[in-house]
């Protein structure tokens, strides 16, 4: 960070959009935009995988258990603010999850899954701040070319403990005690076949109705496809005096009309 530059505040990150994902690391305040499908779904499922059998207090019949794994946890660690992927902690050092908005106790597990904008963040000053602070174990997941690497500290440094992709079936630490599927963790790749656009949809149409139109909509479904095209009244805020007509859907072997009563402005 140069010298002079002012360091940002949480009150700075208080201020990014919910549509981005906000971070500061080294005084500086890092922004990046919410992940694509592929980068989703492998956190979607590794959460399933682990936290079905850890999730869970010690000694649970139905897992080994004894973890608390957290779905994008807000990481306070000196002055630096993270936000990893998926973070675990063992249930012998955190024994209760408090009520809480950040955590100040390092994780012992973390999990990065790389995006095209994270890739330098990730493999660079997090994971130097996750050495810092003596999180014992981390994974790097890149759901592009479908890979996991694996981490164990080794005194301040990281030392490689596993590497896998594609298909593989593995046991990682430290949740080694079962297996994972990786395959399950990847979208499947677009074919000839899947890319090529489907049948265009049958057209709906959406109507206004002015401040002289009467009190009384006239509803209506139509069959198209197997689907009930109902129309109802959607506000529109830039036009006060003015309801669109959208349409809800649903799926049906038969179709009926039926009138209903506007909450539209006389």
């Amino acid at each position: 960070m140069a010298i002079g530059k002012r360091r940002a505040t949480y009150e700075d990150l208080r201020e990014v959009p919910d549509t981005m994902v906000a971070e500061i690391i080294d005084g500086e305040l890092i922004a990046t935009p919410r992940p694509a499908s592929p980068h989703a779904w492998v956190t979607t499922v590794l959460a399933g995988d682990l936290g079905v059998p850890f999730n869970r207090p010690p000694g649970d019949p139905d897992g080994p258990g004894g973890w608390w794994l957290l779905f994008e946890p807000e990481l306070h660690l000196g002055e630096d603010v993270i936000v990893p992927d998926i973070a675990g902690w063992r249930r012998t050092r955190l024994p209760v999850l408090q009520n809480v908005a950040a955590f100040t106790m390092a994780p012992d597990w973390v999990c990065e899954v790389l995006s095209p904008s994270t890739v330098p963040l990730d493999r660079g000053p997090k994971m130097g701040i996750y050495a810092r602070e003596q999180v014992a174990h981390l994974w790097i997941i890149d759901p592009i070319l479908r890979t996991l690497e694996t981490y164990r500290l080794d005194g301040e440094a990281w030392a490689p403990a596993g590497a896998h992709g594609g298909g593989d079936v593995v046991r990682a630490e430290p949740f080694d005690v079962i297996e994972l599927r990786l395959a399950r963790w990847w979208l499947e790749r677009p074919t000839a076949s899947t890319a090529r656009p489907g049948p265009r949809p049958a057209r709906t149409a959406v109507a206004t109705s002015s401040a002289r139109s009467p009190s009384m909509w006239s509803s209506f479904a139509s069959r198209a496809g197997g689907w009930n095209l109902e129309r109802v009244p959607v506000a529109d805020p830039s036009r006060p005096r003015l309801r669109r007509v959208g349409f809800s859907c649903l799926r049906t072997g038969s179709w009926r009309g039926r009138r209903s009563r506007s909450s539209a402005p006389a």
